[in-house]
């Protein structure tokens, strides 16, 4: 059972290729009372909805391709393992996301990240906002250079900080949709994102100045 749900998984996520868009948490009612029976093939089209979005979260908040893919897989083992405890009638993504961002907080505290995330292929558009909190001007560094700060500035934040970073500014998730991804109240969601942003412009400037 366990080789065949990584199989599943593989299949779908080896494909990645394009940043998901932005959506409405999906109604997946219609499928966990079948996967709570067992089945497998239910469970797929549970992953085939919200592979891509998972994959991105993970991207965001560890920086590292393949340890964002190992994490994502992780998480739905752990999921598919404890669907069980699973209250019907809840949103299931949020509760996934929550299973997901457990694991990345675990790899962030045991192990260091070795591979960011290759500047050049991140949309510009994700780092619009970002650019317009940081004091550095652009006549004074490259627009890679800029990016590659950016991501140094992100990678040093707290795990529930880049959390809202990542939700806000990669996935364009409004305030309200934060809170319930993440279980907090949605003006911890706004307070969070502010230091974030600060620490972000920050480290920024503080790397500006050396």
């Amino acid at each position: 059972m366990l080789n065949f749900l990584l199989n599943i998984f593989a299949l779908g996520v080896n494909s990645i290729s394009e940043r998901p868009k932005p959506k409405e948490i999906s109604d997946d009612s219609d499928l966990i009372p079948k996967i709570k029976k067992g089945d497998v093939s239910a469970f797929q089209m549970l992953v085939d909805r919200h592979k891509r979005r998972a994959y991105y979260t993970a991207l965001g908040m560890i920086g590292d391709s393949d340890a964002a893919l190992d994490l994502t897989q992780d998480a739905w083992v752990a999921a598919f393992r404890s669907i069980d405890s699973f209250r019907d009638g809840e949103p299931f993504y949020p509760w996934y996301h929550r299973i997901l961002v457990n694991h990345c907080k675990n790899f962030l505290r045991h192990r260091k990240v070795v591979d960011r995330v290759i500047a050049g292929s991140i949309d510009e558009e994700r780092f619009s906002d970002l650019e317009g909190t940081v004091f550095a001007p652009e006549s004074l560094l490259e627009e890679r250079e800029t990016k590659e700060l950016i991501w140094s500035a992100i990678e040093s934040l707290p795990p529930e900080q880049r959390e809202v970073i990542v939700l806000t500014h990669f996935e364009e998730h409004s305030y309200e949709e934060i809170a319930e991804l993440t279980g907090v109240p949605k003006g911890t969601v706004m307070s969070r994102l502010f230091y974030a942003r600060k620490k972000i412009a920050e480290h920024i400037g503080r790397k500006h100045e050396t």
